[in-house]
């Protein structure tokens, strides 16, 4: 493992591998990030995102020394997901149902997730030593993961989306808790939770003037006429 690690450092060390790798541990990354998860909610471009996502992440977990970067998919990515591909009313679609899509999830999800587990024994254990809401989070967790697993609409995609779910709440803190090899200033996190609530805040607006929304979400406003 020696030997590996002081191989993936010398190719760390090239210029443009340097630069790439300085510029996901900077603040500029997060934002540029955001924007790609704003454009992806109302494009409906959530399969590039989570493809992007997978490949930044095996980039920073394989070559980085830290994985601090990783933190920023890891918060913001989740709000990627666009209205028109929501199972909710009133648009009811059956994307996250279709098999194609749950394929290409478990696929970006099982390369983050194993290069994670690559950083983590190639780098060795983190600085922050664990932390005493683990099994508090592992109980919610797995209250995610099942949530009505005992309805009769229950079906297996439910479960899918119940872990991942689980994983978008629950990784974060275990991810920082045992697989960050650094401190994160209080700051930095608090500019991601910013950038996430300028996520929702613009959502919102958007979803605020879609008309089509309101006349659909409300049974009293769809036989009325509105005119624009």
């Amino acid at each position: 493992m020696h030997t590996l690690r002081a191989r993936i450092d010398h190719m760390s060390q090239r210029p443009f591998m340097g630069r790439l790798l300085a510029f996901l541990n900077g603040d500029l990354y997060p934002l540029l990030f955001a924007v790609l998860v704003l454009l992806s909610s109302f494009l409906g471009a959530e399969l590039f995102l989570f493809a992007f996502t997978a490949i930044v992440i095996a980039f920073a977990c394989i070559f980085g020394k830290s994985a601090k970067s990783v933190l920023v998919p890891m918060v913001l990515v989740v709000y990627g997901m666009s209205w028109r591909h929501t199972p909710q009313h009133p648009y009811l679609s059956d994307f996250l149902y279709r098999t194609d899509v749950l394929i290409l999830i478990g696929v970006f999800s099982v390369v983050a997730f194993a290069s994670m587990l690559f950083h983590f024994f190639l780098r060795g254990a983190d600085k922050n030593g664990g932390g005493g809401l683990t099994f508090g989070f592992l109980f919610f967790g797995a209250a995610l993961l099942f949530n009505g697993l005992f309805s009769g609409s229950y079906v297996a995609q439910d479960g899918v989306l119940g872990a991942l779910l689980a994983l978008s709440f629950v990784g974060v803190y275990l991810f920082v808790a045992f697989l960050l090899r650094e401190k994160i200033h209080v700051r930095y996190f608090a500019y991601l939770l910013l950038l996430a609530s300028a996520i929702v805040c613009i959502q919102t607006i958007k979803q605020a003037f879609n008309i089509a929304f309101f006349i659909s979400a409300i049974p009293s406003m769809r036989n009325t006429d509105i005119r624009i």
